[in-house]
């Protein structure tokens, strides 16, 4: 049992420190997570991308674009999934590098750096297990380079891969290989490298320059170890981020990725990310091993020094507190034979008087503070408090007749005892009930204000859900329809009749990379630019009068075509309508729309009506409503101040009909029940008077 007890706590700290660890460490260097993420991400196989805005040269070029197009809490991308994982991944992480130190010690009593290494070998294995799902979510949320307010959740994210792929090797479990290569090299050099120099160097006694040494190490540590597993930080990110063509997996397995991103991009495409790898993971393997030593240490010292007040006091109560009075008046010693031998005053002064209260609060005793107790001659004489004394535990005493035991309140105590100065007594404060409404009454004024303040504010149509949805469809994002149905972003499509036999060969003329580039800037296009940027890559022909066909649905043929660095490219329709990720009818819409010299007809939508009614058609609505009287017999006045009312049995449905009425009679076409509503609620301020209803009955009241 004290062996299980023993592990249970060592488990314990183990857990609290490395759970702690891992969390300060991740809120401080994830944005240099972040940005070393996007660097791997990113393909230098073409030049065209160097006019991409969301193209990286280097850390501070990444840091620069990201806060201009993507906001400051954009560096805080995917943060929730490490937090999420890194208690238990922490704690998963020292636990077993803890049991596989024990086990690869090989009979030496002391662990060598072998022991260290493998440990942690067998520790990062474990781990990768663990975190990998949350590395997938985390790296799909990193790749993501919209603003950080329009981003989707980590919840919608994990959803959306696992309905996709599932939670096999193509979906959360996607690059588990590359995961563990990772972890493990790294761990066996981090726990390696730093606890094997720790033990060779000697410690200082100075905490400062014991802590300069501690973190000196473990930033060494982090370095060492970015340094050697960065070619498989690399292969995973490939394989679990986005491929460079959607529908086409690229990157499958370790060694093939870090073969194809070495033929490809050369050797130095295997180290991308270092510098922001070893600025995040050098200073971050510090803070890790320094806070998880603390930590450690701090949780080992309360737990013995909770073992040893267990030992010293198994009995829990609270401390003995007596309180000294000094007398007014100074009793005579002649008088002190008539009080009771059992009471022991051998360690009080001669002018002072003990009274013991036994687990009571300090300030419970301060009712007693002019207080009295009987003298000499059965006289009182007034006391006052000079001091309260907290004394410790009261002693337990046995009894050598009767084996009794009790507690002895009035000997000698072997402990010092603290001296504390009397409180004052504090006052009590009663409100008044008028007070207690009045703040009440403010409160809810206070609250009333502000929701008024709330409605009057000025709207902010950017904000709207409908505009952020339109904005979203337009830049080919995704989004949450009306219906709430998730429509997923644009992705460029790939048709097998066009990869395998293409008479115009699209797929040689135009590579992936140029592909993402026309697809971008497509969807960074407005409507309007897009119906130009359209008209000018297609062209419509008229069929033959021959070849047409008889009943007229198809007569004219279209052509496709990209412009690439001033040249034009002739493509088929499937790569052009893959490429832009659209289909047939907005080229259809906008060649049917278009003017005679090419460009598109203005768009007839906006606030205000393209074709507005006549003025005297309104007019005719207006002196209809003001032909009716109200219920003081009063002229109806267009945009009054003051409501004015109509009888109750009328309706506007009612008054629209005798204004149809009207215009039949005269011969004029009256205007839709829509307009006449429209007129009647912004010009005229006119209510129906309603007659009071009883509440029982639900009849009129006379």
């Amino acid at each position: 049992m004290p062996e299980i007890e023993t592990i249970l706590k060592q488990a314990a700290m183990q857990v609290g420190a490395g759970g702690s660890a891992g969390f300060i460490e991740v809120c401080i260097m994830h944005p240099l997570d972040l940005v070393k993420t996007r660097l791997q991400l990113q393909s230098t196989t073409t030049k065209i991308h160097h006019s991409d805005p969301h193209y990286y040269r280097g850390i501070i070029d990444c840091m620069k674009k990201m806060q201009q197009h993507e906001g400051l809490l954009s560096f805080w991308k995917g943060i929730l999934p490490p937090i999420l994982a890194e208690t238990p991944k922490r704690a998963v992480k020292f636990v077993t590098f803890e049991q596989y130190k024990r086990f690869f010690m090989f009979g030496s009593p002391t662990p060598t750096p072998l022991t260290f290494a493998l440990a942690g070998l067998g520790a990062g294995i474990t781990e990768a297990v663990l975190v990998n799902p949350f590395e997938v979510v985390k790296v799909t949320l990193q790749s993501n380079k919209q603003l950080a307010t329009q981003s989707p959740s980590t919840w919608t994210v994990t959803r959306e891969i696992v309905r996709e792929s599932g939670l096999g090797f193509r979906g959360l479990n996607k690059g588990l290989t590359a995961t563990i290569a990772r972890n493990g090299i790294f761990n066996m050099v981090y726990f390696g490298f730093y606890h094997s120099v720790k033990g060779y160097l000697p410690e200082y006694q100075d905490p400062l320059l014991e802590f300069g040494r501690k973190v000196l190490i473990g930033f060494t540590s982090g370095v060492l170890g970015s340094c050697v597993n960065i070619p498989f930080d690399v292969a995973k990110s490939r394989i679990q981020g986005p491929q460079p063509v959607p529908g086409v997996i690229k990157y499958n397995s370790t060694s093939g990725a870090i073969c194809l991103v070495y033929k490809e991009e050369g050797f130095r495409a295997l180290y991308k990310g270092l510098l922001p790898k070893v600025l995040r993971l050098g200073p971050g393997g510090a803070i890790m091993l320094v806070v998880y030593d603390y930590v450690y240490h701090f949780l080992e010292n309360k737990f013995d020094n909770l073992k040893d007040m267990d030992n010293l006091h198994p009995t829990v109560s609270l401390p003995h507190i007596v309180q000294v009075y000094q007398p007014a008046v100074q009793p005579p010693l002649s008088n002190q034979d008539s009080i009771n031998d059992s009471l022991n005053f051998q360690n009080v002064l001669q002018s002072q008087t003990v009274m013991s209260c036994h687990q009571i609060h300090l300030q419970n005793v301060q009712q007693t503070m002019h207080a009295s107790i009987p003298g000499p001659q059965n006289e009182c004489q007034p006391l006052h408090i000079t001091s309260h004394v907290i004394l410790p535990q009261v002693p337990l005493i046995k009894h050598s007749l009767n084996g009794s035991v009790h507690q002895q309140y009035y000997s000698q105590y072997n402990t010092v005892s603290k001296e504390t100065k009397p409180e004052p007594n504090l006052p009590i404060i009663v409100k008044n009930e008028d007070l207690v409404k009045s703040e009440v009454r403010n409160k809810i004024n206070k609250e009333n204000l502000t929701r008024r303040r709330r409605i009057l504010r000025v709207p902010d149509p950017s904000q709207w859900q409908n505009n952020i949805r339109k904005k979203k469809c337009q830049q080919g994002e995704a989004y949450i329809s009306r219906r709430g149905k998730l429509v997923p972003e644009k992705q460029i499509r790939n048709k097998k009749d066009c990869l395998n036999s293409c008479r115009f060969k699209c797929m040689e003329k135009i590579n992936d990379e140029d592909r993402q580039l026309l697809f971008k800037s497509f969807y960074s296009l407005d409507t309007n630019e897009k119906k130009y940027f359209l008209l000018n890559t297609t062209e419509r022909h008229l069929i033959k009068t021959k070849d047409r066909p008889c009943d007229g649905k198809r007569n004219y043929t279209y052509k496709y075509f990209f412009y690439l660095r001033t040249d034009k490219f002739v493509v088929c329709k499937n790569f052009y309508l893959g490429t832009l990720a659209i289909s047939q009818k907005p080229i259809y819409n906008v060649h049917l729309n278009k003017s005679e010299v090419n460009i598109p007809k203005r768009d007839g939508r906006g606030l205000s009506s393209c074709h507005p009614l006549p003025e005297r058609e309104k007019d005719r609505v207006r002196k209809h409503i003001m032909s009716l009287e109200t219920i003081d017999s009063k002229p109806i006045n267009p945009f009054s101040l003051k409501r004015q009312y109509l009888d109750s049995n009328l309706t506007v449905k009612q008054m629209y009909i005798m204004y149809v009425t009207e215009c039949e009679k005269i011969g004029e076409s009256p205007l839709k029940e829509s307009m006449y509503r429209k007129i009647f609620k912004n010009e005229f301020n006119i209510c129906f008077k309603k007659e009071k209803v009883c509440g029982k009955c639900k009849g009129p009241i006379v």
